[in-house]
């Protein structure tokens, strides 16, 4: 299950480099993507002897991570750059850096076993997930409307929105959540993948299912993960 380094990815960790590195040589390059068990690194020009590298170091703005390497292949994209492969070890770091690497493995993992799970919104889960409200905002036809959420999981959402209005399906748009800490909010970016118009207590709605887009933002995440961490504790204790 690979972390793909977006620029959300980079943003989280704090990334300021990437170096590979055999003593005396050092070869700075692009963090591409990571597992449990892999660490991908891409660069424009191809690596002289890739198989040589002894360690890699990522510099973040905190402090860094140092993994021992061990070369696992190395091949020229279509576009040109060069991908190369390690397995990995840690060796030493800052903790603090560790356990955001750790926490985008854990996102990862949960996102993969979970994503089609839908959760109710109701007041059981908006307090496990720590949501303020129900109440979400849509961004469409540059336009802000409130809605209210009716479920969500890791890859979407379906929501009602108190207005009868013309969205189409495959229309981009942004979901954005609000949680109890003020500074935890979730922007999605979206598609369209479902409309109607219905009736609720005599009020004209529509109700709208969304598919987030990649990537899908952290601090959902990190929201969705602990929750079901969550769960499977209580599961387990029981």
């Amino acid at each position: 299950m690979d972390v793909l380094v977006t620029p959300d990815v980079l943003s989280f960790l704090e990334v300021i480099s990437t170096s590979l590195q055999e003593k005396p040589r050092t070869q700075m390059c692009s963090l591409f993507a990571f597992s449990k068990d892999f660490i991908a690194v891409i660069n424009s020009e191809e690596l002289m002897e890739p198989d040589r590298f002894e360690s890699l170091e990522i510099k973040t703005r905190v402090g860094s991570l140092q993994f021992r390497i061990h070369f696992d292949n190395h091949v020229r994209t279509e576009s040109k750059h060069w991908f190369t492969k390690y397995s990995y070890e840690y060796h030493i770091g800052d903790e603090a850096v560790l356990e955001k690497w750790t926490s985008l493995l854990t996102f990862n993992h949960f996102q993969q076993m979970r994503k089609e799970e839908r959760l109710p919104i109701n007041s059981t889960t908006m307090n496990a997930l720590k949501l303020k409200n129900a109440e979400a905002r849509i961004w469409t036809n540059n336009e802000q409307r409130a809605c209210v959420l009716h479920d969500i999981s890791y890859s979407g959402a379906r929501f009602f929105c108190p207005d009868d209005f013309i969205i189409n399906s495959d229309q981009k748009t942004i979901l954005q959540l609000s949680f109890i800490e003020p500074s935890e909010i979730a922007t999605l970016r979206s598609v369209i993948i479902r409309s109607r118009c219905i009736a609720i207590g005599g009020i004209d709605c529509n109700e709208i299912a969304v598919r987030f887009l990649e990537p899908v933002d952290l601090v959902y995440l990190e929201r969705m993960t602990a929750y079901h961490q969550n769960m499977e504790e209580q599961y387990s204790f029981t």
